[in-house]
């Protein structure tokens, strides 16, 4: 992340961040928004299951037993929102690859709006 910030136009180069998949490897996704405020212009949510290992480095996890709908998980939602909203991301996409999305979408969407 470091090469793509430093090696790109800050002008014309933005960014999108999926939190899950930067929480997992053990990045703090409040940490990264911060590092490169102005970057960032999308954010892919979806939330990481409660006690679910971290600084895991490869590249997948199996969604059925890692995911669970925003608010529920071990990512500090409210944080990461209100800080993606002070650094310019604009536009969130729920992203949710549960065996059953017409139950925890619902969910999800319920706890987003009650985020002020």
């Amino acid at each position: 992340m470091d090469v793509l910030m430093r090696e790109t136009d800050a002008v014309p180069v933005k960014y999108e961040m999926d939190v899950f998949w930067a929480t997992l490897p053990g990045n703090n996704p409040v940490a990264l928004l911060k590092k490169y405020a102005g970057r960032w212009r999308l954010m892919h949510l979806k939330d990481m299951k409660k006690g679910l290992a971290r600084n895991v480095m490869t590249g997948s996890a199996n969604p059925d037993s890692a995911e669970v709908p925003i608010g529920t998980g071990q990512i500090d939602y409210k944080a990461v929102l209100r800080t993606a909203k002070q650094v310019g991301v604009e536009k969130f996409f729920l992203e949710d690859e549960t065996k059953d999305p017409f139950a925890t979408v619902p969910q999800s969407i319920g706890w987003l709006r009650t985020v002020k």
